[in-house]
């Protein structure tokens, strides 16, 4: 398969020498640089890298170039858009505090990426992957769809809020799920080890985040829930918990209770709007990204400062990319 690995980075971006024996000969590389130019170095080992940074979303989107925040992780959809600018059929990607936990972490993707799941719609939970365990029905067997976005987990470090981090610390024991998730069901994704097919990169949009929007770190999460919304109702699946990646870096959970605070009643009341509800009426891709933002301008949300519709707004302008 022909697959692009997008990385964004305020830093330089040598933890990808670790990743060099795990990554096939002809992946290419795209650095999503968070300054104005480009400043940092591309490790030599790999073949086909692509290096972007501010200036170039700039000339390349024009007067819709602000639907690319700064200084924050959402500036790796800008990779995404790229990368299927490129013509790639799956597109990967990791934070630059990621390192190898897996061996097999490309051809793991690649796999659940090109596998079937039975039907996200049939009243069941296959408790293996891979293949349907005795006692499964068959009839259940004969209705399947395509996995469209997998969504890796982690060790060492976990994605952890900083409220509950502040609170009760870090669990001592835990792991990742691996399973694909229900249809109709919200599921929070965490976007620093992820890989979609390319027929999905119009709904894979990390929205407006960062120093000149009132929400951060919520990109990653906020568009798992508008997409999960949009999988559904095109009858795909999202897969969760393989491969995993080795999260080594523990971010200061008193800076990022500073930029989640704001968001923390705010992901409630989606959730409990049901915003992640299945679509109705959702035809393509770039439909669906339009018919969420429509849904997005029908919630009430207390002392918004117009934020979702200019979220809503953007969402549409980064859907129109898409059409062919």
């Amino acid at each position: 398969m022909n697959t692009a690995l997008v990385v964004a980075s305020i830093r330089d971006v040598d933890f990808l020498r670790s990743w060099r024996s795990f990554l096939s000969e002809d992946i290419s590389i795209i650095i999503v640089e968070d300054r104005q130019t480009r400043e940092c170095k591309i490790p030599r080992e790999f073949h086909h890298t692509y290096h972007y940074c501010w200036e170039d979303i700039d000339e390349d989107l024009g007067e819709d170039a602000w639907i690319i925040p700064r200084q924050t992780s959402a500036i790796k959809a800008y990779g995404f858009y790229k990368a299927w600018q490129q013509g790639h059929d799956i597109i990967m990607c990791l934070d630059d505090d990621c390192f190898p936990d897996d061996p097999k972490w490309q051809s793991k993707h690649t796999h659940i990426l090109t596998s079937k799941s039975h039907s996200i719609e049939e009243p069941i939970f296959n408790t293996t992957f891979g293949f349907f365990p005795r006692g499964f029905p068959f009839v259940a067997r004969e209705n399947t769809c395509d996995i469209v976005l997998n969504v890796g987990g982690w060790t060492k470090n976990p994605d952890i809020d900083a409220k509950t981090e502040l609170n009760t610390g870090l669990p001592k024991e835990w792991w990742c799920s691996d399973a694909i998730v229900p249809h109709g069901v919200y599921f929070p994704m965490c976007g620093m080890n992820i890989a979609f097919r390319r027929e999905i990169a119009p709904i894979m949009y990390f929205g407006l985040q960062g120093k000149n929007y009132e929400y951060d770190r919520y990109d990653d999460i906020w568009c798992g829930l508008f997409a999960k919304a949009i999988i559904d109702a095109m009858g795909k699946a999202i897969h969760i918990g393989n491969p995993l990646i080795l999260h080594s870096r523990a971010s200061n959970p008193f800076e990022n209770f500073k930029k989640e605070e704001k968001g923390y009643e705010i992901l409630d009341l989606l959730y409990d709007s049901r915003l992640y509800a299945p679509l109705s009426d959702c035809k393509d891709w770039v439909t669906g990204m339009h018919l969420m933002a429509d849904r997005i301008t029908r919630i009430q949300i207390p002392s918004d400062t117009q934020y979702f519709g200019r979220l809503a707004k953007a969402m549409k302008i980064w859907a129109d990319l898409y059409k062919e």
